[in-house]
């Protein structure tokens, strides 16, 4: 019995060491094909399918990925597949496969020509290139000499211009991929490129007869590495929300605290006591058929009265999605002069993120005061993250609030999350003439993955939020209430009326804070007012009085729409989401599902837009710090009108017949409704 254990033993040991030893071989087996080290012996297209074949320390393995079908959707896009292992493949898969040509040096000579081809004409001035994995400053040097370098690494002298999409940069670099194999290999039709710049994708298929071209990914051989251990988050997390967030808080602003512990327990009081759904009795009237719309003037003396009197000449223009934002605002801090101030909720450490981190951390040592107050929770929670992006081998995320400072003149302060507050709120200043409003955060999702939408502002309006950012920015520092009530006290009056321009508009700065509730008001008494139509989009949907205000719309014959997003980040929510869209349904209101991830947050009233950082579940409406602009100039709702709702309408899925709901998700539907 003895021996067949000690045999038993030394049979698991040889079995376990020749298996780690198999599995080290195959991860630096790809590490090398990452780093373009060699080149597989063979490549062939079989039955729909890549096949590369190699040789490895003795060792022969192949690489296969799933092509895309001519003609589909994923082909168009131009696909990144997915490879995976084999050890062995049948014979007559190697030996009826159709030859797939390597051609070296294609891919860097048709990225010169296209560098050459869109560089500016004039020295000293650049354009932004968007690509999938980070965004490039292309330029001409005062030696007019083209160079390409991400925005922290571009000589403070350029002037950056505008941008060039990544539609129009994959197209054109393809277009120009096709034109060279088609002259150095005129008979062939099938090719890989190899790649050594991107992580993970050391080729590019391109098949000329299907019109196919894929990015080939590796499988995942190494994992993510962290600055941070989970112990050390734990510890972090404790201090922030802890020590930080409540005694050290309580000590530098004793009022706040105070404040804000009645807030949160007076919300606690009201979202207990949230009324129940009346549903339409008899079914949802017919739609108004009029054109008269709620009395503007009115309804904005009515705000003046009882809701807010802060309202501000300016003028917006809408950015939709990251593509539009980022590259905007990547511009506007290459060409910053005085200041750059960022209020960010999420400021995370993915890759992305990084790149925006090191310009500002470069403007920062070129003389430009550069100011970043974040959100204190979400500063400790980014090392959850994961990013989505690819990342290198020597990739380490880092903490952002330390990364920031390191080696820079950034100077980083955060909002304590006393109370369950957080500050929601998303302000970018740049130079004191514009500001960035919105949704969106800082994030690798935010660039390329979710929809979303930010606001360009300039006017009068943006003295206004510098004056909050500097009343912030000095609260949150050592002094607390007290250093921020002499501020309050001391500093100079401000004339916003002044360098208003005749094509400027006011617009109505409303807020959340403890015990103020501006926005949930407004849009409550808009609802009320509303005669004609009523459209919303919200990826966070749970307060119950704002969805029995929208069904009494529907009752009056309004139009009311609401769009919410096909697959939300929050299982909670997404739950949640279904259950109230299963509501609007039954009482006339048409839902849509928007096929990505919308974490907008707009709305039009008629002729009113109110627009910002607020969800429609209860902490943003009664808790959180958040900002929202109510604007009636009707160019400005026709325009977000067209450029988003009109839009987005047609691009989503409408509801036709209601979901199948189990108990569990009226659970997650009440919890998200904090009541």
């Amino acid at each position: 019995m003895k021996n067949k254990i000690v045999v038993f033993i030394i049979f698991f040991f040889i079995f376990g060491f020749t298996a780690c030893h198999s599995i080290y071989k195959k991860q630096q087996a790809l590490n090398d094909i990452d780093n373009s080290a060699f080149d597989p012996q063979k490549v062939f297209v079989y039955d729909g399918k890549l096949y590369l074949s190699y040789s490895y320390d003795d060792d022969n393995f192949y690489l296969s990925a799933q092509l895309p079908d001519k003609g589909s959707r994923q082909s168009k896009k131009n696909a990144v597949i997915k490879a995976f292992i084999l050890q062995k493949i049948p014979q007559e898969v190697e030996n009826k496969g159709k030859k797939v040509v390597i051609a070296r040096d294609i891919l860097q000579q048709a990225i010169e020509e296209i560098i050459i081809d869109k560089a500016p004409a004039e020295n000293n001035k650049g354009v932004i290139v968007l690509t999938g994995l980070k965004d490039v400053i292309l330029y001409r040097d005062s030696d007019g000499e083209v160079k390409v370098c991400d925005p922290s690494r571009l000589p403070d002298y350029i002037e950056v211009e505008h941008k060039i999409n990544k539609r129009a940069v994959r197209k054109n670099t393809y277009a120009e991929i096709k034109k060279l194999l088609v002259k150095r290999y005129p008979a062939e039709k099938r090719f890989v490129l190899p790649l050594d710049t991107v992580p993970l994708i050391p080729y590019i298929y391109v098949d000329m007869e299907k019109d196919i071209t894929a990015a080939v990914q590796l499988p995942d051989y190494y994992q993510l590495q962290k600055e941070s251990s989970p112990l050390g988050f734990s510890v972090n997390l404790f201090y922030s929300f802890v020590i930080k967030s409540h005694v050290y808080a309580l000590v530098k602003s004793p009022f706040t605290s105070i404040h804000r512990l009645f807030s949160t327990t007076m919300y606690a009081l009201y979202s207990g006591i949230s009324p129940q759904i009346e549903n339409i009795e008899g079914g949802a009237p017919p739609l108004y058929e009029g054109d008269d719309m709620m009395d503007i003037k009115a309804f904005e003396r009515y705000l003046d009265l009882n809701i807010s009197e802060e309202k501000y000449k300016g003028r917006a223009r809408i950015l939709i999605d990251g593509t539009a934002f980022f590259p905007d605002m990547i511009e506007q801090f290459a060409n910053a002069k005085k200041s750059i101030d960022v209020r960010m909720y999420i400021f995370k450490a993915d890759p992305y993120s990084i790149v925006i981190a090191d310009q500002l951390k470069a403007r920062s040592n070129e003389g430009i005061r550069v100011r970043v107050l974040l959100d204190e929770i979400n500063a400790v929670l980014n090392w959850t993250k994961t990013p989505e992006q690819l990342y290198s081998k020597d990739y380490v995320m880092p903490d952002i609030r330390k990364y920031l400072k390191e080696g820079s003149k950034v100077k980083i302060r955060t909002s304590l999350n006393t109370w369950a507050y957080v500050d929601h709120r998303k302000m970018i200043i740049v130079d004191d003439r514009l500001a960035y409003t919105g949704g969106m955060n800082f994030g690798e999702e935010y660039r390329y993955f979710w929809h979303d939408m930010m606001f360009a502002i300039e006017g009068p309006i943006v003295k206004k939020f510098k004056d909050d950012f500097k009343q912030s920015w000095t609260f949150s520092g050592a002094g607390g209430d007290f250093a921020a009530a002499a501020r309050a006290v001391f500093k100079p009056n401000t004339d916003y009326e002044k360098d208003a321009e005749p094509d400027m508009y006011y617009m109505r700065i409303l807020y959340t804070r403890p015990s103020s509730a501006e926005i949930f008001n407004s849009q409550i008494e808009a609802m009320r007012r509303a005669k004609k139509r009523i459209y919303v989009q919200n990826s966070y949907f749970s307060d119950v009085r704002i969805l029995q205000e929208l069904i009494n719309a529907r009752a009056r014959g309004v139009d009311v729409r609401v769009i919410l997003p096909e697959e939300n980040d929050n299982g909670i929510m997404n739950r949640n989401n279904i259950v109230k869209a299963n509501i609007m349904f039954a009482n006339g209101i048409k839902v849509y599902f928007y096929p990505t991830m919308s974490h907008i947050k707009a709305a039009i009233y008629d002729g009113w837009a109110c627009v910002g950082s607020a969800n429609f579940d209860k902490f943003s409406l009664y808790v959180n710090g958040e900002m929202n602009l109510g604007i009636s100039d009707p160019g400005f709702v026709e325009d977000l009108n067209n450029k988003l709702f009109m839009k987005d309408f047609a691009e989503s899925k409408l509801m036709e017949k209601e979901f199948d709901i189990s108990a569990v998700d009226y659970i997650m539907s009440s919890l998200a409704a904090q009541g």
